[in-house]
């Protein structure tokens, strides 16, 4: 057995470690042979960076004897030693003038390793400078790498005007590269989003997108056939200890296995049929033989926590909507959209691609409807708990702990409890994050119920409507359904008593409010059969309203039960 590649090691140290290694040159042949510039998105810790590695290692001195027995090599490639400028956007500073300067002290520190001085003044025209002057030193085409490219956009989206700042400093920097085109060999730029290069306008037009082109589906992770060749001789070992720790049921067989491997970690589809196997997480899991969110608990995604944060009522629940490829791959900076973001980050993958009506499907996806789906059990598990972590920020973990007192709250039909829990759910989110579309509350809550470790679930259809939540409570006997009303909160004009302070004005203004809104949502409960999809269920329906005024105040209503059979009457 070849040993894993932990601490996502660089390509020369896994081949002349002997680490284990899913080939991957022949895709980097046929790209090398079809295009001069490539664009690849994938998400977060899915080998983009081993792949840039892999093709800088390609172009060295040394090249061929490091693709010794690879794909390449029997390929009839010619292992041509080519310059390269190798950029990792990741390691970039934050403000506009350090990204500058960050981009002008990786090219001097180039040059100076190749003898040679950059006396252009500013940062894009010495990268021209660079490239131009390595073409004319070795005679041969420059290869410039890219890694992260929108690291200095998309980790700013919590300040637009940063984010906008550093992308305008990126569109300098790839105008260069566009102008610099007959001094290139080759040039290839990975990030997890697509917005920062489309937001550039027409300057990334050389760069090809080959994200979702099927020829190149598999240049990133494990396709299935990988995973059963590549791991076959650690899958009896794994098997016997994952017995032991109860991963698995005692009788499982090794193909047992391999179906709970593929339940968890496979389901990425960027192109035709092939399915990709998370690489983080399917080398975690064979080192620690146990089944865990791996991929999701190594990190978070500041950019879709920045957009959750924003809109959180648009992540909660998100609509799969079928995407054409234009809003798929190309949401613009300042206009993201939740479906799209969460694609890019690896929340969701595609289900199914059809040609849209009046085209033919084309390379890259252009002219292609896109159906989404969530890729596997790892995903389902952990993005209920994403979601909660973005919203209540530090004041997650405390939350989580509460559902024993919303048990009670509910035991007992007590409304000024469940008013009073709730109440203190809603303000346990930051003041910044705060929205007063009611959309927000029934996100709010459902967020806070499903990390409470409830079945929960959202937006239920009922026979003429449907209920902002069903809670499936322990036990399997009872089911919740919740109807929320929201009411903004007025800080003037509020009708007051005479003789009355202003604060005992507004407090019966407030109380009136809420009032009407139980009404609201009662008369919704009712008239609309919310309990209507647990008609047939052997389960007793509690009905609950819930009034939320401004940010925290909250006034709840129990109706009656409704006892097994009694739904939807």
């Amino acid at each position: 057995m070849k040993r894993l590649p932990l601490n996502d090691p660089p390509f020369r140290k896994i081949i002349e470690k002997g680490l284990l290694y899913a080939d991957k040159t022949a895709y980097i042949h046929r790209m090398l042979e079809e295009f001069t510039c490539c664009f690849l998105s994938r998400p977060r810790r899915f080998g983009k960076t081993l792949l840039v590695d892999t093709l800088e290692q390609l172009f060295r001195e040394d090249g061929r004897e490091l693709f010794r027995g690879l794909e390449i090599e029997s390929s009839g490639y010619g292992f041509e030693a080519h310059p390269v400028v190798r950029i990792t956007m990741s390691s970039a500073p934050t403000s506009p003038v350090e990204l500058k300067d960050f981009i002008t002290f990786t090219l001097e520190t180039i040059a100076d390793s190749e003898g040679l001085t950059l006396k252009a003044p500013m940062y894009s025209m010495r990268l021209q400078e660079l490239i131009r002057l390595l073409h004319a030193k070795r005679g041969k085409g420059v290869v410039v790498l890219i890694d992260e490219y929108d690291a200095p956009v998309a980790g700013h989206l919590d300040d637009m005007g940063l984010a906008e700042a550093n992308a305008k400093v990126l569109r300098g920097f790839f105008e260069a590269i566009k102008l610099s085109i007959p001094h290139l060999r080759f040039a290839f730029c990975t990030g997890i989003t697509r917005f920062a290069l489309t937001s550039m306008g027409t300057v990334p037009n050389p760069f090809t997108d080959i994200s979702l082109d099927e020829e190149f589906a598999g240049i990133c992770g494990f396709t299935v056939q990988e995973f059963e060749k590549i791991f076959a001789d650690r899958m009896a070992v794994t098997l016997q200890t994952t017995k032991d720790n109860g991963s698995v049921v005692p009788d499982a067989t090794e193909a047992d296995l391999a179906r709970e491997i593929l339940d968890w970690y496979d389901g990425y589809v960027w192109g035709g049929d092939v399915r990709i196997l998370n690489p983080f997480s399917i080398v975690s899991f064979f080192r620690n033989s146990s089944f865990e969110p791996y991929w999701a608990m190594s990190g978070d995604p500041t950019h879709l926590v920045a957009l959750m944060q924003q809109r959180p009522q648009d992540f909660v629940l998100p609509r799969l909507k079928a995407c054409g490829s234009e809003e798929l791959q190309k949401s613009m900076l300042g206009r993201l959209e939740a479906v799209p973001a969460l694609f890019q980050a690896g929340y969701l993958t595609v289900e199914r691609a059809r040609p849209a009506v009046g085209t033919s499907e084309g390379r890259g996806g252009k002219g292609t409807i896109y159906s989404l789906r969530t890729p596997n059990l790892e995903v389902r598990s952990s993005y209920e708990q994403f979601v909660f972590k973005s919203i209540f920020d530090k004041n997650a973990g405390l939350l989580a702990s509460r559902g024993p007192e919303v048990l009670n709250a509910l035991a007992g039909r007590d409304p000024r409890k469940i008013a009073d829990v709730t109440g203190v759910i809603l303000s346990s989110i930051p003041h910044r994050l705060h929205s007063e579309d009611e959309n927000y509350y029934h996100a709010a809550i459902h967020s806070a119920l499903v990390a409470m470790g409830f079945k929960a679930q959202g937006e239920v259809a009922g026979a003429d409507g449907q209920s902002d939540e069903a809670v499936h409570l322990p036990g399997g006997k009872e089911v919740l359904v919740i109807e929320v009303k929201h009411r903004k909160l007025v800080r003037s004009g509020l009708p007051r008593r005479p003789g009355a302070e202003p604060a005992d004005a507004a407090d019966e203004a407030v109380e009136r409010e809420l009032d009407g809104a139980l009404d609201e949502a009662e008369d919704a409960m009712r008239g609309k059969r919310y309990d209507a999809p647990f008609s047939t269920w052997d389960v007793t329906v509690i009905r609950l309203c819930l009034a939320v005024h401004g940010r925290r105040r909250v006034k709840a209503r129990f109706l009656e039960d409704l006892p097994p059979g009694g739904a939807g009457r």
